[in-house]
C-alpha cells in the first residue's frame, strides 16, 4: 500500500541525512569563515555522492548547530543534471544528535526543478516470471514476511514542519507536468519504530489538493491511514491513470489495521 518514494523525497531525504552527518562537528564550524562553509559544501557533496549520483552544493551558511542554509542543490547522472534545488533552510537542535536524533524544527525547501528520471541502478539477477495471466498469489504469511523498501537510517529524523514552496515537475518524470506546493511533517526512524506523515500538497497550475494523515509501523506492518484528494476535471491523477476523457477525481480514504 505504501507508493515508493518520489526522485524528490529522496533527495531531500539525502540532504537532510548528510547535514546530520555535518552537523557532528558543527562546534567547528559554528562561526565558520567562508572557506571554512565552502569546505563544508565540498564535504557534503562528497558524503551524498555515491555511483551514478554526483550531488553538487553550491554555498552553505550560517550557523551550524542551529540554522543552515544550504543554495544551489544539484544531482545528475551520466546523462547530466536532473535535480535542482535553489535553496533549503534548517533550524534545528544539533544537540539532540548525541541522542541519536535528527530534530528539525523547520524545514523551508525553495523551488525544486525535477527535469526527468535519473538513471536506474543495474538490475538485480531476475526473478522468476509468471506465466502471462496468471497473477501470483499473496497470502498473510507473504505479507508478514515481507520487508518494505525503507531506508535503513543511522539515527531517527523528526521534522516537526516542513514547506516546499514549488516542485516543477516535468512531463518527462511521471508523464504529467505540474506545477506543486507542500507543507507538512514526518517523522522517519528504525524498521520496528512508527513512521508518521502529515502532507498536504496543492497544485499551483490549476486547482487541485492532497491531503495526507499516515501512521505506519513497518516491522508489524499496522497502517493507520486518512486520505483525500480533491481534483476537477483534467487533474493530475486521471491523467496519470489515463482515466477516460480524464474525469473529475474525489476521493476520502480512511483506514486502520495490519496490511493482511
Amino acid at each position: 500500500m505504501t507508493k515508493p518514494r518520489s526522485p524528490t523525497t529522496r533527495a531531500v531525504l539525502l540532504l537532510l541525512v548528510g547535514l546530520g552527518f555535518a552537523g557532528a562537528g558543527a562546534e567547528r564550524f559554528a562561526d565558520a569563515s567562508t572557506a571554512d562553509q565552502g569546505y563544508l559544501a565540498a564535504l557534503i557533496s562528497s558524503l551524498l555522492s555515491s555511483g551514478n549520483a554526483k550531488v553538487s552544493i553550491g554555498e552553505v551558511e550560517g550557523a551550524l548547530s542551529s540554522v543552515i542554509t544550504v543554495r544551489n542543490v544539484v544531482i545528475a547522472d551520466s546523462q547530466g543534471q536532473w535535480f535542482h534545488l535553489d535553496r533549503v533552510r534548517l533550524v534545528w537542535n544539533s544537540g539532540a544528535l548525541f541522542s541519536r536524533r535528527l530534530e528539525v524544527e523547520s524545514l523551508e525547501i525553495g523551488n525544486v526543478e525535477l527535469t526527468r528520471k535519473p538513471m536506474s541502478p543495474l538490475p538485480a539477477a531476475s526473478s522468476p516470471v509468471a506465466p502471462a495471466g496468471v497473477v501470483p498469489a499473496v497470502s498473510a504469511t507473504s505479507v508478514q514476511t515481507l520487508r518494505l523498501p525503507l531506508p535503513e537510517l543511522p539515527f531517527t529524523v523528526v521534522v516537526k514542519e516542513f514547506s516546499l514552496a514549488k516542485l516543477d515537475l516535468d512531463e518527462a518524470v511521471l508523464g504529467v507536468a505540474a506545477l506543486l506546493s507542500a507543507t507538512g511533517s514526518v517523522l522517519l526512524g528504525k524498521y520496528s519504530d512508527e513512521l508518521q506523515l502529515e502532507l498536504v500538497a496543492r497544485r499551483q497550475d490549476s486547482p487541485g489538493e492532497l491531503a495526507v494523515r499516515l501512521s505506519f509501523v513497518p516491522e508489524k506492518h499496522a497502517l493507520d491511514l486518512v486520505a483525500k484528494l480533491d481534483e476537477p476535471s483534467g487533474g493530475f491523477l486521471a491523467k496519470l491513470a489515463k482515466l477516460p476523457d480524464t474525469p473529475p477525481v474525489h476521493l476520502d480514504l480512511v483506514g486502520t489495521g495490519s496490511l493482511d
